[in-house]
């Protein structure tokens, strides 16, 4: 896969570790008095994971605990997120997300059993990274220009791929279409790494020739 076409310069996915707010139960020189929890709210093989495994295990070494990492996906991150918010407020359970998922799930879900900015605390921004729109080498277009010219002479023929409906990726699918004035299929996955394998290996071609992440 060699073809890669930037979408908005200032689409940025901000991944942060957040922890559920309360009075501190261990002092700084105590912590971690066991091993810690990485909840992921996406499955495994996308940025959030690959990221919370890295930083997971530089952690671990430091601090001489276990840092155990599981993916709790779906409903757009929110599961995983609520598991975060009911667990003990110990700072040994840490949500690591999107930025963005935490802002826009508040807005997409009016019955979330948590409260996004209430709930938890911020602990520290791990990175900040780009958000691509790639195409399988197949498909008549090198640059996001090429890309749009073709989704305009085939409406509502293209489609796009994304982690899931109500994510990060399939917002910016829905502003691009907006932008552009193209119509395009959105065909949502359980995550970006199968998206991504489809795409490379041209399965549902010309259904879904893109995908966001």
């Amino acid at each position: 896969m060699k073809t890669r076409i930037p979408v908005l310069s200032d689409a940025v996915k901000l991944l942060a570790v957040l922890a559920a707010i309360t009075t501190p139960q261990a002092s700084a020189q105590d912590y971690p008095a066991r091993s810690v929890r990485f909840i992921v709210p996406q499955v495994p093989g996308g940025a959030t994971d690959v990221f919370a495994r890295a930083v997971g295990q530089k952690l671990g070494d430091r601090w001489g605990r276990t840092v155990v990492v599981e993916n709790r996906g779906g409903a757009g991150g929110t599961l995983g997120t609520d598991v975060v918010a009911k667990s003990a407020p110990d700072g040994h359970t840490l949500l690591v997300t999107y930025a963005g998922s935490q802002a826009i799930n508040q807005s997409l879900y009016p019955k979330l059993s948590y409260d996004s900015v209430k709930d938890f605390q911020t602990v520290a921004t791990l990175a900040v990274t780009p958000f691509l729109l790639i195409v399988n080498n197949s498909l008549p277009a090198k640059s996001l220009k090429e890309f749009i010219a073709l989704a305009r002479g085939r409406p509502g023929v293209m489609a796009y791929a994304s982690s899931g409906n109500g994510s990060v990726n399939h917002l910016l699918g829905e502003m691009l279409k907006i932008d552009a004035r193209i119509n395009m299929l959105h065909i949502p996955y359980k995550g970006v790494a199968p998206s991504i394998s489809d795409v490379i290996a041209g399965r549902s071609m010309p259904r879904s020739p893109a995908c966001l992440r």
